[in-house]
């Protein structure tokens, strides 16, 4: 599968990835974008459901569906641009809800440092990370509960959230995002946590 530009992303994740799984003896799964078939979004979303990060490179676009089956199964989507920080202003804070790091002079190193960020963040950092995933994933999936009642007001799903927001006419998007360091970052600071 082409992913345009981000091949070599993807390319330095997995490898990163397998190395892990080896040092560590991480549970570094890789689920391949090209896996095809009847069962296939089944069997990438019963492994994020297993999961506790999803680490979410662009693929043909920076909007990518995987991002939403994560979070819709708790796992904590790990973003790799800034304008995914942009994607669905209506229906979450991407800033909060994910784990982001600026990508966009990837290299080995970036892969290997994002590895051990997540690998070694504090129990406390990754359960407020989950409860923030838990509490948005409501947003970013269509209910059907809310065609058949008027929990939608108190409850909002993702078609909901989208037809307010239009019809609001308000802009979703802050000015800050992306975060203005991102820009000025020297790949310096190792500490887990935000990039």
């Amino acid at each position: 599968m082409n992913s345009f530009g981000f091949t070599n992303w993807r390319e330095m994740l997995v490898a990163e990835c397998h190395a892990a799984a080896v040092r560590n003896r991480s549970a570094c799964i890789h689920i391949s974008p090209s896996v095809s078939g009847r069962d296939a979004t089944d069997v990438a979303v019963s492994r994020y459901a297993e999961a506790v990060f999803c680490v979410q490179p662009p693929g043909d676009t920076v909007a990518r569906a995987a991002i939403i089956d994560a979070v819709s199964v708790g796992c904590v989507p790990v973003l790799l641009h800034p304008a995914q920080l942009r994607l669905w202003p209506w229906h979450w804070d991407a800033a909060l809800t994910s784990y982001h790091e600026d990508w966009t002079q990837p290299t080995e190193r970036n892969a290997s440092r994002l590895m051990r960020r997540l690998l070694s963040m504090s129990p406390v950092r990754v359960q407020k990370l989950q409860r923030a995933v838990h509490a948005a994933a409501d947003r970013l999936v269509y209910s059907r509960e809310n065609l058949q009642s008027r929990a939608a007001a108190s409850h909002p799903d993702a078609t909901e959230l989208l037809v307010r927001g239009i019809l609001s006419g308000s802009s979703p998007l802050p000015l800050n995002i992306p975060p203005p360091e991102w820009s000025a970052r020297d790949g310096s600071n190792d500490e887990p946590g935000q990039a």
